[in-house]
C-alpha cells in the first residue's frame, strides 16, 4: 500500500484504518488521502460524524489525476453512510460480491452498486454538461473525469432528456450489473414527467448519451420500495464499466419503438390476469412475460409473438394459473427489432389462501358447529358467509360466529347450507344438519 498523508483539518480521528486490522472499524471524518495514495479497509466499517473539525464524517480522496482511492477488501461491508458520512471521491471494491459504494460529493450522498472485482467509482453532484464540482478543501476541480464535459444535448434518438443534476464516474474491466440510486434531490419527477416507467440508465460513449438496458428495482438496494423520490435502477445486462466515460439517469421517449409497454395485472379466482394496454400498438418482435416471488429471480412464463403484436386487433391478455399464495410479481421484457430490450415497471398481484373446501363438525349438530377452512384460513380472512336452507331461504342473521364456531341456537331442526366467500370472490359450500 502506498504511504498515505493526512490533510490536517482540526482533530483527525480514524480508528483502525491505516493498518490492516480484521474486525470492526470506524471513521469519524477529517481524513484526506492525497493524490496517488490508497488506503484499504479489511473489516466491517462504520461511518460516524464526529461533529468536529473541518470535514466531520467525511473521508476525502483526490479526484484529479493521479487520483487517490479508499479500498474495501473482499467481503468487506459498511454501515452509517449518508449525506454527512461518506467518501467524497473514489472508492474501489475487491471481490465479486455485490457492494454499495458509499460515495458522495459536497454533502450530497450518491451511492451506486456493483459486484465486479476491482470496480472503482465516484459520485459527482454536478451538471454533466459542465462537469465541474468544487474541491471540499477549497476551489474547484477542472472538468472531470477525463473526457468531460458530457453535454446532455448530445443523446440517442430514444432519449427525451438526460439528468442535469448528477453523474457517476465508474471504472473497471470486469463485467458487472450496475445500480444507480436517487433521492429527492435527483428530481426524477421533472426528468421523467412523473413517469418512473420511462427511467433508464444512460452511458456516455464518447460522443453521446445512450440507453443502457435497465429496470427500476422493485425494492431498491437501500431497502425501500422504489418511487419517484427514492429508489434504485439496475442494468439488465452486465457491463464492463470502462465501456462508458460516465453514467447518469435519463428518460426514454414515450411510445418510441422499443419503449416500455404498459400493462395491468389483477387477481381472478386463483389466477392472475395480465392485459396489455389496448391504446398502444407496440412495435416489437416479442414481449416476454416474467414472474418472480421476491423480485430477485425472474422466470419466463409466457410471451406475445410479433404476429399477435402487429395484428389489427390490439387486445391481448395472459392468464397465469400457477400463482403462489402471497405476492406474485410480474414484468414484461420487450425485445426490439435491433435485439435490444427494455423492461416494464413491476406489477404486484396478491393471492390469498383460497377457500375451496369446508369441513364441519359435528354433523349433525345441536347448538354449535365447528367450521374448518382449507389451508387453515381464519374467519378474519373470510369476506362473508351465508347460511340458507335447501329452499334458498337466508337464515344468516340467526347464526352467530363465536370463537370461530357457529352458534346454531337460532336455527330449527333441518338441513342447511353454509356458503363461504373468500377475498378473491370465490364461493365454497357444504351442507350440515341441525338435530336436537
Amino acid at each position: 500500500m502506498n504511504p498515505t498523508r493526512l490533510f490536517s483539518a482540526g482533530a483527525i480521528i480514524f480508528t483502525a484504518l491505516v493498518l490492516p486490522v480484521y474486525g470492526q472499524q470506524a471513521s469519524r471524518g477529517n481524513l484526506y488521502i492525497f493524490g496517488g495514495s490508497q488506503m484499504t479497509l479489511t473489516g466491517f466499517h462504520t461511518f460516524k460524524n464526529s461533529k468536529k473539525g473541518m470535514f466531520p464524517g467525511v473521508i476525502i480522496t483526490d479526484r484529479q489525476a493521479p487520483i487517490s482511492i479508499l479500498n474495501f477488501a473482499d467481503n468487506t461491508s459498511h454501515a452509517g453512510a449518508g449525506e454527512n458520512t461518506h467518501v467524497d471521491g473514489y472508492v474501489q471494491k475487491y471481490g465479486h460480491t455485490p457492494f454499495i459504494f458509499p460515495v458522495g460529493d459536497n454533502g450530497f450522498y450518491g451511492p451506486f452498486a456493483a459486484s465486479g472485482d476491482g470496480t472503482t467509482g465516484a459520485y459527482y453532484h454536478a451538471n454533466p454538461s459542465i462537469a465541474v464540482t468544487s474541491n471540499i478543501t477549497g476551489g474547484n476541480y477542472p472538468a472531470l473525469p477525463a473526457g468531460a464535459p458530457f453535454p446532455v444535448e448530445a443523446k440517442a434518438d430514444t432519449l427525451q432528456a438526460v439528468s442535469t443534476v448528477e453523474y457517476w464516474d465508474i471504472d473497471g474491466t470486469n463485467a458487472t450489473p450496475l445500480t444507480l440510486t436517487w433521492d429527492p434531490g435527483s428530481n426524477l419527477a421533472a426528468l421523467t414527467g412523473s413517469k418512473l416507467s420511462l427511467l433508464t440508465i444512460a452511458g456516455w460513449n464518447g460522443e453521446k448519451w445512450t440507453v443502457i438496458p435497465s429496470a427500476v428495482d422493485f425494492t431498491s438496494v437501500l431497502g425501500i420500495a422504489s418511487n419517484l423520490s427514492k429508489g434504485s435502477i439496475t442494468s439488465t445486462v452486465a457491463i464492463v464499466p470502462n465501456q462508458y466515460k460516465a453514467y447518469t439517469f435519463a428518460a426514454r421517449i414515450e411510445n418510441y419503438p422499443g419503449s416500455v409497454i404498459r400493462f395491468s395485472a389483477e387477481p381472478k379466482d386463483n389466477t392472475a390476469v395480465l392485459k396489455l394496454n389496448e391504446s398502444e400498438k407496440p412495435d416489437a418482435d416479442l414481449i416476454e412475460i416474467e414472474r418472480s416471488v421476491k423480485g430477485v429471480n425472474w422466470e419466463r412464463i409466457g410471451k406475445f409473438e410479433a404476429s399477435a403484436l402487429n395484428s389489427e386487433v390490439n387486445s391481448y391478455s395472459f392468464i397465469d394459473d400457477k400463482t403462489v399464495i402471497g405476492e406474485n410479481l410480474y414484468r414484461l421484457r420487450t425485445v426490439n427489432h435491433d435485439g435490444t430490450f427494455t423492461y416494464s415497471p413491476v406489477k404486484s398481484v396478491m393471492m390469498e389462501r383460497g377457500v375451496e373446501e369446508i369441513a364441519v363438525f359435528p354433523n349433525p349438530a345441536s347448538d354449535r358447529l365447528k367450521v374448518s377452512l382449507k389451508n387453515e384460513v381464519r374467519w378474519s380472512q373470510v369476506k362473508s358467509f351465508k347460511v340458507s336452507n335447501v329452499k334458498g331461504q337466508d337464515f344468516t342473521d340467526l347464526v352467530k360466529v363465536q370463537d370461530e364456531e357457529l352458534n346454531l341456537n337460532g336455527l330449527s331442526n333441518g338441513t342447511y347450507i353454509i356458503s363461504v366467500t373468500g377475498q378473491s370472490g370465490k364461493v365454497s359450500h357444504t351442507k350440515f344438519v341441525v338435530a336436537r
